[in-house]
């Protein structure tokens, strides 16, 4: 007898629409379980009221695969690497910074980078993480998501509150 597959899908179901700005989400599940499917949702909502998602990954090619996922929302996005972020942060880039904190969403994706890349000797991921963690308190919605980030979202819950309720694990 084989186990039906479970997606994130199911367990948020119409959740997102009760997150409130500044919450903090922690998606934390493998590969081909829904992360993009709820990062859709997102967008979809978001469209409707002309908002915006910043989707932050750590790799070129996986934005350009994430925008194939994503083109009938392409509006809704900006499409950055943690690089960028960090690149606009260490040349006070004001303008792309104050862009990014007035998403509705920042959809953190793959945000294990956080705990390995840390470690490499040219990372800023330390920059990008203490950025997303102070400057974005307010309004944005954050979600962050991995398969492989259980140490990361140990050491986030350790360092901030963030409710039950608001993780998702698969």
């Amino acid at each position: 007898m084989s186990k039906q597959q479970i997606y994130l899908t199911q367990i948020i179901g119409e959740q997102y629409k009760l997150w409130l700005p500044g919450d903090t989400i922690l998606l934390d599940s493998p590969t081909g379980t829904g992360k993009t499917s709820i990062c859709l949702k997102l967008a979809e909502d978001a469209m409707h009221t002309d908002d915006k998602i910043l989707y932050i990954t750590s790799r070129i090619a996986k934005i350009e695969e994430f925008k194939i996922d994503t083109k009938d929302y392409a509006k809704t996005f900006i499409y950055i690497t943690y690089q960028k972020l960090e690149q606009d942060i260490s040349y006070r880039n004001i303008r792309a910074l104050n862009e990014y904190i007035n998403c509705k969403y920042i959809f953190i994706d793959e945000c294990h980078y956080f705990t390995d890349d840390i470690a490499m000797p040219d990372s800023n991921a330390s920059l990008s993480e203490q950025w997303l963690r102070t400057a974005t308190t307010e309004k944005p919605i954050k979600i962050y998501a991995s398969a492989t980030a259980g140490r990361y979202f140990n050491l986030l819950r350790k360092s901030i509150y963030i409710p039950d309720d608001h993780v998702f694990t698969i």
